[in-house]
């Protein structure tokens, strides 16, 4: 190898000096540039209209090119159509015709009012959607634990832990006892595992511990001191987390969990990390890290593990070969991938639960810079995500902008090449001459590469080197920290307007000349790019939502070390002044600067560009406080933060604050001014208190469209704000039958809704997205956890409205694989016809297997269906399975590994029109009773009979059931009781069941729902309680869907609930009622609140026992200012009684009415 050869430039300092001198004073933003429009420099490749055609799989999405430095705002990257984490499957699909949302005649009868309609006692009542979790729900929020007075371990000695990384697993008598304790603990159900692993921290933490617990169940952050004993590290990691692992739901850590490595450093800190696995087989970026000081005792353990895991690994049936051709087969394009294809057999975490697949990762230069990452299930073959992961934003000679650079180069036979081999194992610069390749290695025949090719060349191996210098100084060799070769690219593409991270090198394209300098001219840009690759050798965050948004944070953060001089991120690039980025005014570029601007999207990876801003504000906050001359303090505790795997690969903001705090805690102590300074930055925007879940929420169904006859449906909105502070949203709407992919990206609107108030849109679909003659499904993410959404979708006819209501679905409340849903009282022929929907919830490829059941259980057909990401579908469910319509079916349905959606049916009467949302829904789950909240068998005016019909599902799988339903009349007099034998799988549809089951008429209360042990447990049960008209066309049904709700989300005394959809004036009256459920005397308050949130009126009522009242028409004579929009908020004041609360919004023209249960927001 030849010697390397300084070449001349005395007036240079050299990098290290570069990086490391002192901050230069922060100059102000340049004037002008809060004018300057987003592009041209926003663009990433040539404007549509002169870019050459790319020829893309009809059936292939174009994935996000990860880490550019870059985006179009809120519209994608020119050049690069919407974007998306999945591609859609690789095998043809035929295109099935979605049915009309309630299709059918517009003839609709004008219906006999009701007793609930003429002031009577008896009417449609409450359900219970969204009341209980189907699941436990874990605490949430950050918690300060006394210290207990109990310290014990015991000293247990083992083999040393190893530096290097690995899935070793040690056998110490620790893990024997964590494993025994493990087995017992197996059995105990999650939420008792984090309540006894709550108790452990108090009774053995030397100080009060701080507990952050998300609201993922396997996510928390223990910041503690924890004693254990001295040696081998993983034995006393092991030691530690084994009593305190039910805080990620695990129940067996001892096997659940591989030290993947063991990092010590210059602290005398040792850093232990743990890789969940399932027997020995990877969960992908499930990490679980405990930090041990240099006194022995673990001071933090954090992850973000998968407690819905399989317990036992399945072997592959899809071979490696055939996986790797689906996988090549689903990419938008056919990468020139760089080294060999390895596939790795990993378990990927879908919502909850992981799925087996084989995982590539796969960079390319060619045909256009890329690193798809792509999972492929290993047992059906199914392509379960795509995802782009490509991470974008001495010789002597001048750069781009004129500057005289000094670096190392190398001597060959024929001159000299730009590869200095002072470093690491090599800083190499490379021209592409405007291909799509690595290109040459740059040569000069001296060593002043003075060639305007050079210039680009030039900057990008110099600022290389810088980069290197300033690892170097904190005790890191080269990216990898193993030395690792530094490769750039310049001259890349033709005029591309990026710099990027390709999973081993970077490129660096030239830009648009008349306005932009080569993206290698800015040494922010370029620390930016060579951060991102530090970031993959030791925290992978995933470049997906919160994670990849730090991944792009943490970039940033170490392009502003490299060039403190402004607040501007590639500021050098711009010929005529403009940036990427602002640290102080992220607004300034369309960023977010705080958590209430939070910016939710389904482009740019969920938004891994925009909300960097919310981190880099943060950051300039932090060196506000702390002051500019401190950024080397600054600079440790974010280096640490990852070197010492403060962080795993799914970190959310929250998370990122603990990791940044703990650090600073390592390095300057409890009480330090960098400690409180960190700690400003993030209160500064909002990343402070409980984690915020900040999750989805939809509106499975929703339309503004024609049916058949005439007929028009129409959706209605209600979103109440719940909270104490407003709340930011956004809100999507898909159009039936499209994917978010490529040119069906869906319109959203934003809105901010005040404390209180209930923000009301009409016609929502037409009105806000302008699309009317559609259907399909509503997303809505908000800033905050306490929105109330809730929506009515009706027939509007020129005698009143016929319609259902349907109560927004969290997006985690869906099916699973080991816990499908199930659609009732579906219903063809004769009478009715139904519908069944599907949505798909998180942006990735869904396959769910459907199973049409008749009442006896007994299959009537079925298929797998596939939806696109955030796609919606509805169909008519006897045409959509080519089955004769039945009178009685129930749809099961079961998405495969990986995939995640919503299903609901849609029950509509022929002649009427008058249609009934019917959810689906999961087996009752926990031990306890159903509650029908309202059964009725009652006259109403005009010679109306209201009636119930009761559905009751055994999806046991085991012998006969018998079910006791138990009737209490409203007044609390003495109860009826029958039994019901239902074999496996069988489900009873009883008409009118006060009459035909119970001999009773003129009566309506609750029924209890239960079997002879007393519990519901697979049980599913639902009501449609309705009276019949006599009309020209034929009898027509009008009424309301009434879901079954155990008995244990029933509010106790402090308890609150709300009823958002209430509705006066002119078109509607309202009713409320309340009930108690437990035998118990209760008293309950209802406020009734104005659409601004202001206090309308407020009722109260003593409940006896088992007594169910109605207030009648509540919104007469209240004065709601102007409007006819209200809700209602539910407090039991007092009383051992459990309280179920209800409305009933009737039409005032054709007496049709919606049941309104009452919902619980989350906590914030």
């Amino acid at each position: 190898m030849a010697m390397p050869r300084r070449a001349k430039c005395p007036s240079m300092i050299s990098a290290s000096t570069r990086f490391f001198a002192q901050p230069r004073p922060i100059r102000p933003t340049r004037t002008g540039r809060s004018t300057t429009p987003p592009l041209p420099w926003r663009r990433i490749l040539a404007p549509r209209s002169s870019r050459p055609p790319v020829s893309l799989p009809a059936s292939a999405p174009t994935p996000l090119p990860r880490g550019y430095l870059h985006r179009r705002r809120r519209g994608g990257i020119p050049g690069v159509d919407p974007l998306s984490l999945a591609t859609r499957p690789f095998r043809a699909r035929r295109a099935l015709r979605p049915a009309p949302l309630c299709a059918g005649s517009s003839v609709a009868p004008t219906a006999a009012p009701s007793p609930l309609a003429s002031g009577g006692a008896a009417g449609p009542t409450e359900g219970g959607a969204g009341t209980v979790p189907r699941r436990w729900r874990p605490l949430a929020g950050r918690l300060d634990l006394p210290a207990g007075a109990c310290h014990a371990y015991a000293s247990v000695g083992g083999p040393r832990g190893r530096r290097e990384g690995g899935m070793r697993r040690g056998v110490t008598a620790a893990v024997a006892l964590v494993g025994f304790c493990s087995g017992l603990m197996a059995a105990v159900p999650p939420h008792l595992r984090r309540e006894a692993a709550l108790e452990h921290l108090r009774a053995t933490s030397l100080r009060p511990p701080r507990v952050s617990l998300d609201p993922d169940p396997g996510a928390a952050y223990v910041m503690a001191a924890l004693p254990a004993p001295a040696g081998d590290a993983e034995a006393a990691a092991r030691q530690v987390v084994g009593p305190v692992a039910g805080l990620w739901g695990l129940a067996d850590p001892a096997r659940q969990l591989a030290v993947r490595e063991i990092v010590h450093d210059a602290l005398g800190f040792d850093h232990v990390v743990f890789q969940q696995q399932v027997d020995n087989v990877p969960v992908r970026n499930a990490w679980l890290v405990a930090h041990r000081d240099a006194s022995g005792t673990f001071v933090a353990v954090h992850g973000r593990l998968v407690p819905g895991a399989p317990t036992h690994a399945q072997p592959p049936r899809l071979t490696a070969q055939e996986a790797t051709r689906r996988a090549l087969a689903a990419l938008p394009w056919k990468p020139e991938v760089d080294g060999e294809i390895r596939p790795q057999l990993v378990y990927v975490p879908f919502d909850g639960t992981a799925v087996l697949a084989w995982f590539f990762d796969l960079p390319s230069l060619a045909p256009r810079p890329s690193r798809f990452q792509v999972a492929v299930d290993a047992v059906t073959g199914d392509v379960l995500r795509v995802l782009d992961a490509f991470a974008t934003v001495t010789g002597t000679g001048p750069g781009s902008r004129g500057v005289i650079r000094q670096f190392e180069v190398s001597q060959s036979a024929s001159g000299y090449n730009m590869e200095d081999t002072t470093r690491g194992q090599g800083v190499l610069t490379y021209d592409a001459a405007n291909s799509q390749s690595r290109g040459n290695l740059v040569r000069s025949a001296s060593t002043t590469f003075d060639q305007p090719s050079h210039a680009a060349a030039v900057d990008a191996h110099y600022f290389a080197e810088m980069v290197y210098d300033g690892y170097r100084a904190l005790g890191r060799d080269s990216l990898d920290g193993r030395g690792m070769k530094i490769i750039s690219t310049v001259h890349y593409g033709q005029n591309y307007a990026n710099a990027g991270w390709t999973g081993s090198q970077m490129i660096y394209g030239d830009g648009d000349p008349a306005d932009h300098y080569p993206f290698s001219v800015a040494p922010d840009v370029v620390a930016h790019e060579l951060q991102h690759a530090v970031t993959d050798f030791t925290v992978p965050l995933e470049y997906w939502g919160q994670s990849g948004a730090l991944n792009e944070a943490w970039s940033d953060i170490f392009g502003f070390f490299a060039d403190p001089e402004d607040w501007l991120m590639g500021e050098d690039i711009f010929k005529s002044g403009g940036a990427f980025r602002s640290f102080e005014n992220p607004n300034l570029y369309g960023d977010p600067a705080t958590m209430d601007e939070f910016f939710f999207t389904r482009s740019d990876n969920l938004g891994v560009h925009y909300n960097s801003g919310i981190i880099n504000h943060a950051f300039y906050h932090q060196v506000l406080q702390l002051g500019i001359g401190r950024l080397a303090d600054l600079r440790r505790v974010y280096t640490r933060v990852l070197e010492g795997r403060y962080m795993t690969p799914t970190a959310t903001f929250w998370d990122a604050r603990n990791a940044v705090e703990q650090a600073a805690r390592d390095l300057f102590g409890e009480g330090s001014d960098v400690l409180a300074a960190l700690a400003a930055g993030f209160d500064a925007v909002g990343i402070s208190g409980e984690p915020r879940a900040l999750g989805a929420t939809f509106v499975p169904a929703a339309a503004s469209t024609p049916g058949l006859a005439g007929s028009q449906w129409v959706t209605d909105v209600r979103i109440l704000n719940a909270g104490s502070a407003s709340a930011n949203l956004t809100m999507w709407y898909s159009v039936s039958g499209d994917d978010w992919y490529p040119a069906n990206t869906p319109p959203k609107k934003q809105f901010t809704v005040a404390p209180g108030a209930t923000l009301a849109l009409d016609d929502v679909v037409n009105t806000q997205f302008g699309k009317s003659g559609t259907k399909g499904a509503l997303e809505i993410r908000a800033t905050q956890n306490s929105l109330l959404v809730a929506a009515r979708t009706y027939n509007r006819t020129t005698s009143g409205t016929y319609g259902q209501y349907t109560a927004a679905v969290n997006a985690a409340s869906g099916p699973t694989p080991t816990e499908p849903q199930h659609v009732l009282m579906l219903s063809g022929g004769g009478r009715y016809r139904s519908n069944v929907g599907f949505v798909e919830t998180t942006g990735s490829n869904c396959f769910v297997d459907l199973v049409l059941r008749d009442a006896t259980g007994a299959s009537l057909a079925s298929k797998t269906l596939y939806l696109g990401p955030w796609q919606h579908r509805q169909e008519e469910v006897f045409a959509f399975f080519g089955v004769t319509p039945a009178a009685s079916a129930r749809l099961e349905v079961k998405p495969r590994a990986g995939s995640n959606l919503l299903a609901y049916g849609s029950v509509i009467d022929n002649v009427s029109n008058d249609a009934v949302y019917v959810p689906a829904q999961p087996a009752a789950a926990a031990a306890g009773t159903l509650i029908v909240p309202a059964a009725i068998r009652k006259g109403g005016l005009a010679g109306s009979l209201w009636r119930t019909d009761l559905s009751v599902a055994n999806l046991r799988t085991e012998a006969a059931v018998d079910v006791t339903l138990t009737f209490y009349p409203h007044d609390g007099s003495a109860p009826t009781t029958r039994s019901v034998a239902l074999a496996p799988g069988e489900t009873r549809d009883t008409a009118d069941v006060m009459a035909t089951l119970f001999g009773l008429d003129g009566v309506q209360g609750q029924i209890e729902v239960a079997t002879g042990d007393g519990s519901a447990a697979g049980l599913l049960v639902a009501s449609r309680t309705y009276t019949v008209a006599s009309t020209p066309s034929g009898e027509a049904s009008y009424g309301q869907f009434v879901p079954a709700v155990p008995r244990s989300s029933a509010l106790r005394a402090g308890q609150v609930a709300y009823l958002p959809y209430l509705a006066g004036g002119a078109s509607f009256r309202t009713n409320l009622g309340v009930m108690e459920t437990a035998g118990e005397p209760a008293s309950v308050e209802l406020d009734i609140l104005r659409a601004d949130g202001s206090l309308a009126a407020t009722l109260t009522r003593n409940l006896k026992p088992r007594e169910w009242f109605q207030f009648l028409r509540v919104l007469d004579g209240v004065d709601l200012r102007g409007g006819a929009v209200a809700s209602a908020r539910v407090r039991v004041t007092s009383g051992a009684g459990r309280v179920v609360a209800y409305a009933s919004v009737i039409d005032n023209l054709t007496n049709d009415p919606i049941n309104v249960p009452m919902a619980v927001p989350s906590a914030n």
